[in-house]
């Protein structure tokens, strides 16, 4: 069976194409290394009205050319019910941040980045960690060495990768 992505304009075209098959067949469970029972097709739904709300997003925003990180994050997180069930904090950073190398969501500076990175305490500080640039976790009483050495780290890739 093929692996290709699939795109779909109407939620009913997904619904269709899910039908009757196992979920086995629609997605690969194990793909962040854990199933979630939680994650079905029925989120389709659930995902397909949310999404609905983006034109309001952008609606407030007029006149600037891009949208806020931390509004377009509480957008997608935030209120009960959540708009976008099963989407949790670090997993929300993905979509926002590939609309911020879009530049249809503001980029974040290095502070902010390193904020996050020290909010979140996951794979980008572990990072940090093993490279052995800072030695424990980052708290709000060392997060002026933590966005230091988070620019340390910005500067060493700046040197060592290309545009190509």
């Amino acid at each position: 069976m093929p692996n290709f992505p699939v795109f779909y304009w109407i939620l009913q075209n997904f619904e269709e194409s899910v039908e009757g098959k196992y979920l086995e067949d629609i997605c690969h469970l194990t793909a962040h290394h854990h199933s979630n029972p939680a994650q079905t097709p029925q989120l389709a739904a659930t995902y397909w009205k949310s999404s609905q709300k983006w034109p309001e997003q952008f609606e407030r925003n007029r006149g600037s050319r891009s949208l806020d990180f931390d509004s377009c994050l509480k957008f997608l997180t935030a209120g009960k019910p959540k708009p976008f069930p099963q989407i949790g904090k670090l997993a929300v950073f993905l979509p926002v941040g590939d609309l911020a190398y879009t530049r249809v969501v503001d980029m974040l500076d290095i502070p902010k980045i390193a904020e996050y990175m020290a909010q979140l305490n996951k794979g980008a500080a572990n990072t940090l960690r093993k490279l052995k640039i800072i030695n424990s976790k980052a708290s709000g009483q060392d997060m002026h060495g933590f966005v230091d050495k988070t620019r340390q780290l910005y500067r060493i890739l700046g040197e060592l990768l290309t545009e190509d």
